[in-house]
């Protein structure tokens, strides 16, 4: 490569995968809409809103909004970051020019772009690994935007399930947002290797999807592990999600297995058409946002430890437990 060949460097880079500024935001918490309207726009013409700004907020997510008028985000964005300034505000590519400087701020007041939630995002390195195949999935290919870390990340999680199994009983995973496939990829791939006696259980917070074909598994895969979907105010039901947990549903009812299974939607009251043998007793919550681990109490009277309160409760007559173990003193068997 030539020296001062930009280009040919930039090429050389891994594709890291990341979000869009604006897709996080529209996902989640709010809109992008022209100044003073409710009539969507993009990054260069619109200002980020969020849910609840005003009367006519056009709340809804897929066809029934269940939250109020006015519900903001349980999330802490109402407070700016003090060592962000507006003219340091990233364009709507993420990119620093040449020069090394931000592009222009966007439009809109700046409270709504300081926000911690940007600077967590992360690149996605599993990006750089290679994909793979699965002869009982369908599609048998397993590619797509997150096929690497549904290759490779659920064969690392099936290995730590089968030690701790080994050692101490059992484990629960819990996953989150695009790691929810890889929870289903982790039950084909501890049945494979007969040791999916060690998932006591499964916990699907916001996942992209819960597709059981997809992972090359079906419902008898759930007939001892405990499984449990969430969802919160501001993402949509998701229709993979309610095909699997319905689908163990009519298993239990016709006889055949004995975990627990639930979709829990905070939003909702608890639905006995959504869970076998009887929904979790618990309040509705408003407000709350796919990054409900840092929910804030914005005087309703719940947080992101409420919802794992949820989360908790639900395990505690749900869940088998394993054996305790203890550590002899002064030695550590980790």
């Amino acid at each position: 490569m030539a020296a001062g060949d930009i280009a040919g460097g930039i090429a050389l880079i891994p594709n890291f995968l990341t979000l869009g500024p604006n897709s996080d935001w529209t996902s989640w918490f709010g809109h992008l809409v022209l100044p003073g309207t409710t009539t969507s726009a993009n990054i260069l013409t619109g200002e980020l809103v969020p849910h609840g700004w005003r009367p006519d907020d056009p709340n809804s997510v897929g066809a029934n909004p269940s939250h109020g008028v006015g519900v903001m985000p349980q999330f802490p964005i109402h407070a700016s970051t003090p060592y962000l300034r507006p003219d340091q505000t990233p364009n709507s590519s993420l990119t620093l020019n040449l020069t090394g400087e931000w592009g222009p701020a966007p439009l809109g007041p700046a409270e709504f772009y300081n926000l911690d939630y940007y600077r967590q995002n992360v690149p996605n390195s599993e990006q750089t690994l290679p994909t793979g195949t699965c002869s009982t999935c369908t599609p048998t290919n397993i590619t797509g935007a997150f096929g690497a870390s549904q290759v490779w990340t659920s064969t690392d999680v099936a290995e730590l399930v089968k030690n701790l199994g080994q050692n101490y009983g059992g484990a629960i995973v819990v996953t989150h947002s695009q790691s929810g496939p890889i929870g289903h990829h982790l039950v084909r791939i501890l049945r494979e290797q007969n040791t999916l006696k060690y998932l006591k259980g499964l916990v699907t917070v916001e996942g992209t999807s819960c597709s059981m074909s997809a992972a090359g598994i079906n419902e008898t895969d759930f007939d001892n592990v405990p499984y449990m979907v969430l969802k919160g105010d501001y993402s949509g039901t998701n229709a993979s999600c309610t095909q699997t947990v319905n689908a163990i549903i009519a298993r239990r009812l016709a006889g055949s297995g004995t975990a627990a299974v639930e979709y829990i939607k905070l939003d909702e009251a608890p639905n006995p058409a959504n869970a076998w043998p009887q929904p979790l007793d618990r309040p509705i919550m408003e407000g709350i946002t796919h990054m409900m681990m840092d929910g804030s109490d914005e005087g309703r009277g719940y947080d992101a430890l409420a919802v794992m309160d949820v989360i908790l409760n639900w395990g505690k007559t749900r869940f088998s437990k394993p054996h305790q173990f203890n550590c002899p003193q002064g030695k550590n068997k980790g």
